[in-house]
């Protein structure tokens, strides 16, 4: 299983806007396209609340034909248009797809932050972390985050878990081994024997 994961910094930017900016990003679908992973995790979308709009599901469609997708976005009280995590999936997959809330403090939970896919043998859930903000205002918040997702993914340890988030860490049934974050980009995620490898 091939899965790829990026933080895209404003989907509608990279699907409707012509900057500069948008150019590279739209330079990054297009590498997505022929990486033809099967999961694509996406952070930090920066939709509103209703999600993607007509246009952004065209656009995606036109790019990934053969992707299912799924979406959590910031909703009030938190921020509008802030955070936000998407999922685009092979259409032959047929995860659960569920949206947890971890009693997160302040308005962490409701800014879209987490989405996590079941299959029968294992999870694949991102999360787009919080910040501790400018001059770490949200640090105290942040390190109750952190304790908070780590619970969570113990619950799903005592299943079975594959799980990825910016910094990039791996958890499967038979083991848990954390990989430190790199300066690379994976490349692809393959399963060889029911253990994932990491290829940069």
């Amino acid at each position: 299983m091939k899965l790829i994961s990026w933080n895209i910094d404003s989907l509608n930017a990279a699907l409707t806007s012509d900057s500069a900016r948008a150019k590279l990003s739209q330079d990054v679908l297009q590498t997505l396209v022929a990486e033809d992973a099967d999961i694509i995790a996406i952070q930090e979308t920066k939709l509103s609340a209703k999600g993607p709009t007509k246009k952004h599901l065209e656009v995606l469609e036109e790019l990934f034909p053969g992707y299912e997708n799924t979406w959590r976005s910031s909703v009030e009280p938190a921020r509008k248009g802030y955070a936000g995590t998407m999922f685009l999936y092979k259409k032959e997959l047929t995860p659960t797809v569920t949206f947890p809330e971890i009693g997160a403090p302040s308005t962490m939970d409701l800014e879209g932050r987490i989405i996590t896919l079941e299959f029968d043998d294992f999870f694949v859930t991102q999360v787009y972390t919080p910040n501790a903000g400018d001059g770490l205002k949200r640090l105290e918040e942040r390190q109750i985050w952190d304790a908070k997702y780590a619970d969570y993914l113990a619950e799903l340890d005592q299943q079975s878990q594959f799980w990825q988030q910016e910094t990039t860490t791996l958890l499967t049934r038979k083991s848990t081994w954390p990989i430190q974050p790199a300066t690379v980009v994976p490349q692809a995620l393959p399963m060889k024997n029911g253990q994932a490898s990491l290829t940069c």
